[in-house]
């Protein structure tokens, strides 16, 4: 019998995965071949691998490095593995790959056996289960910016911890209507690795998005794990200045004379814009000043930069005004811009 590669594998069961180790043969010294299930633990719709390693057996005289396996049959959760010994030709991997598929919930039974050979070369049981939540580590969801404005690109950064031998993968986004979909692949590395898990995190940009309560759905292999909601606001069509004592609003007109509400963004306590079209496009920006200490006064400027008609509202809206019988009346100043003009207001008397 030819006698392949004098480096059995050995394999050392942690905490955290698989520890390798290679080391060359001494002497006559045998190792019993291996036989394991990835995931150790699968879930109903998670892809499955059966892993050989093709080693020497102290009760047999013949080498078993030189193995090739396939999968012989699979019934009654029973799954026989089938194993050709090589005599001519390059040696098979040590470590074989065979799929399973994606199965059932149930407790299956491998075996392995050799062709030509009485009784069974190795076994191995696992359990198929319908997915828990408690399953598998947490998974961290962080939003660039956690209420995101409508069409507006948001980063997503899934965090989770990967057992040490084990790749994580994230595919893109897929959205369907309100739902965010994104499928995780967890797969194994054969060569030598950390003895620990590690956090490892992935940074995926959402396209933009239309307001409404939202909701990610992060799976592994299609089998839901994590979810997490979130609301897009719409942007806002009321611009609070100067603490919330002035609320400014503008309506804007298209062709056909249909009036609109104009989208405010706030830039600071004194200062905002509005846009009408675009939301990277500011159409009309307004400040409200405090001037009393030059004309007793509070003051509003807008720039205009645009020709389409609108009306710009500023009210007041301080503590007292407008609270019942004998309050004062909340005072209000409206400026209008004619369609196909032009306007920049600079009122320093306005309230």
């Amino acid at each position: 019998m030819r006698q392949c590669s004098q480096r059995p594998v050995w394999m050392l069961r942690t905490a955290t995965g698989w520890l390798w180790a290679v080391a060359a043969l001494v002497g006559s010294v045998a190792v019993k071949s291996e036989i394991y299930v990835f995931p150790e633990t699968p879930y109903v719709n998670t892809p499955v691998f059966l892993h050989l390693v093709a080693a020497d057996r102290p009760d047999s005289p013949a080498t078993r490095q030189c193995v090739a396996w396939t999968l012989s049959t699979d019934k009654d959760l029973v799954i026989h593995a089938e194993g050709r010994a090589q005599t001519s030709g390059p040696c098979p991997p040590i470590v074989q790959e065979i799929p399973l598929g994606r199965l059932p919930a149930g407790h299956y039974r491998v075996e392995a056996r050799i062709v030509g050979e009485p009784g069974i070369f190795n076994e191995v049981s696992f359990d198929v289960r319908v997915f828990s939540n408690f399953d598998s580590p947490p998974i961290d969801f962080h939003l660039s910016d956690p209420s995101p404005r409508p069409q507006q690109p948001v980063e997503l950064t899934l965090s989770t911890q990967v057992h040490a031998c084990e790749t994580l993968d994230w595919s893109a986004p897929q959205i369907s209507g309100d739902e965010i979909t994104i499928d995780g692949h967890r797969g194994f590395l054969f060569e030598p690795c950390d003895l620990f898990s590690r956090i490892e995190g992935q940074r995926l940009v959402l396209p933009p998005l239309s307001a409404g309560l939202k909701t990610i759905t992060v799976t592994y292999d299609s089998a839901p794990q994590a979810r997490k909601r979130f609301t897009v606001a719409p942007d806002p069509t009321v611009l609070a200045t100067r603490g919330g004592a002035y609320r400014v609003s503008l309506r804007w007109s298209d062709a056909n004379g249909q009036a609109h509400d104009a989208f405010a963004r706030r830039l600071t306590d004194e200062s905002g814009e509005f846009w009408f079209f675009d939301r990277d496009n500011t159409e009309v920006t307004v400040k409200v000043l405090d001037g009393r200490a030059v004309n007793g006064k509070i003051w509003v400027f807008a720039a205009s930069m645009t020709d389409v008609g609108f009306t710009l509202d500023v009210r007041e809206q301080t503590d007292g005004c407008g609270n019942g019988a004998g309050a004062p009346p909340c005072r209000r100043r409206t400026y209008a811009q004619t369609p196909h003009t032009n306007r920049n207001i600079l009122d320093t008397g306005a309230f």
